[in-house]
């Protein structure tokens, strides 16, 4: 599980990816690379279970992420 932080602001240019980011979500979870992927309530935080074969595989997943200058992965 990878829990994101995201900005309070939420930017022009945070918005216009928002688009490309469910697309890649969307492809992850249809080829089963992804499992879940949740939003909190106060859009604050982001969580999304990944399967993979080690941590270094999900970072590289994770630096495709359309909004990933804008995510904190922990």
């Amino acid at each position: 599980m990878v829990e994101f932080d995201l900005p309070e602001v939420l930017t022009e240019d945070f918005v216009s990816r928002i688009p490309a980011q469910r697309a890649m979500v969307d492809k992850l979870m249809s080829t089963g690379s992804m499992k879940a992927y949740s939003l909190s309530l106060d859009r604050a935080r982001l969580w999304a279970i990944m399967l993979a074969e080690s941590e270094f595989e999900v970072m590289e997943t994770i630096e495709r992420f359309p909004l990933v200058d804008f995510m904190e992965p922990n």
